[in-house]
């Protein structure tokens, strides 16, 4: 496969304008070299009816691209006038039959770009004649899209507010649809094209692409990095393409079940990154989202600390202190204190499961829950519980231990 597409790399259904006074010279170009001179005469040269060829010759009707590259390989294969890289100068737009167009394409186009385009459209977007779109609950991440799209050219997109919906010209999607030979963008019935896939496989650059995009779009950054689907078959599929690269946890042989929005249970099929890729995976990967990015730093800090295990009460007293001042959420301490928050948990709540019973600082009447709230802007959506010092006098009992 290329890392690379000029205009006559596109597939078959995209449509070029020229600007008026380059197609003129082009068009003319080729009746000289058939010693014709009437603009009537261009539609015999190329096989189509004489009024449609003398719109083509006027600009009125754009070139569809394979027409344009078999003259240009017939008439101007060893003329630098009408070289790719001057016929790519004076174009103008870019589309097809259906919906908006690309205007003033920036050629080459880059195939980690068509990548991006793929991955964002199975993982949380859409795509059909009518339009594609990214779904961008974020500002980052709506800003993130709308400058990449730039890659492509002059893209005219439209943010739909109410829905989160970033609409960009099915152009795009359909030269996405025919390069990669995609079965199908949604969601449920997706799966990483073989061609695309064996390329990721092989090309770390490439897989970063899929692997940043699944991240954005349906992983999550907590004590690990983990990814998350319905579709079994594509997260599989995600996840074959990490392993060429990281190390990840293995693929689990049955979904697990989780509550959506509406109480609906819904089958999930998930896996992590091993704890020794996120180092890798940091200098690999900059997520556009920055609670994400934030959360990867902080798991490479923790990772990177100088000391194994504090003394024994020495994180509770921390905790303690740092609520003494504010009221905070496990997530909040497990970032002031750079630990894992699960070991946050644990120390606050206790572990009461299976053998083990520990008293927590809850169950010492140190700490208690105080509220919600809601996660600030940027992080997952939801609510995060927050704690609080129930008890001021126990709490700096505990300390002078």
């Amino acid at each position: 496969m290329k890392y690379k597409f000029h205009f006559n790399d596109l597939p078959e259904g995209v449509l070029i304008e020229l600007r008026p006074d380059f197609c003129s010279r082009f068009c003319k170009a080729i009746l000289n070299k058939e010693h014709l001179k009437s603009k009537l005469s261009f539609g015999r040269v190329i096989g189509i009816e004489d009024w449609k060829g003398a719109r083509l010759f006027n600009s009125r009707n754009r070139f569809p691209v394979k027409l344009l590259e078999s003259l240009r390989k017939k008439y101007f294969i060893e003329d630098i006038m009408f070289s790719i890289r001057n016929i790519e100068k004076n174009i103008i737009s870019i589309g097809t039959h259906a919906d908006k167009r690309i205007y003033y394409p920036r050629f080459p186009f880059m195939l980690k770009d068509l990548v991006y385009v793929y991955s964002h459209l199975i993982f949380d977007g859409s795509a059909r004649p009518k339009g594609c779109y990214f779904m961008a609950p974020q500002n980052e991440l709506l800003e993130y899209h709308n400058n990449r799209l730039q890659n492509f050219g002059m893209v005219q997109t439209n943010f739909m507010d109410n829905d989160k919906q970033l609409y960009f010209p099915w152009v795009i999607g359909f030269i996405v649809n025919e390069i990669f030979q995609v079965n199908s963008f949604k969601s449920m019935e997706a799966r990483i094209p073989e061609n695309l896939k064996g390329l990721a496989i092989k090309d770390q650059n490439i897989a970063n692409e899929i692997i940043k995009s699944a991240i954005v779009d349906e992983g999550w950054v907590g004590d690990r990095i983990g990814f998350s689907l319905s579709n079994g078959e594509l997260c599989k599929d995600v996840w074959e393409i990490a392993k060429a690269h990281y190390n990840v946890g293995r693929f689990p042989e049955n979904p697990r079940i989780r509550k959506g929005i509406t109480n609906k249970k819904l089958l999930e099929w998930a896996w992590k990154f091993s704890s020794k890729s996120i180092k890798n995976l940091h200098k690999n990967i900059e997520f556009p989202l920055s609670y994400k990015q934030k959360a990867v730093e902080f798991i490479v800090k923790r990772q990177s600390r100088g000391w194994y295990k504090r003394k024994p009460n020495e994180t509770k007293k921390l905790i303690i202190k740092s609520l003494l001042d504010d009221p905070k959420s496990i997530t909040d301490l497990a970032f002031e204190l750079n630990i894992r928050a699960t070991s946050v948990s644990n120390l606050i709540n206790g572990v009461h499961s299976g053998d083990q019973n520990t008293d927590g600082l809850i169950d010492k009447g140190i700490i208690t829950f105080v509220g919600f709230r809601k996660n600030k802007k940027g992080e997952r959506t939801g609510k995060s519980k927050i704690y609080t010092i129930a008890d001021e006098m126990q709490a700096k009992y505990f300390l002078n231990k």
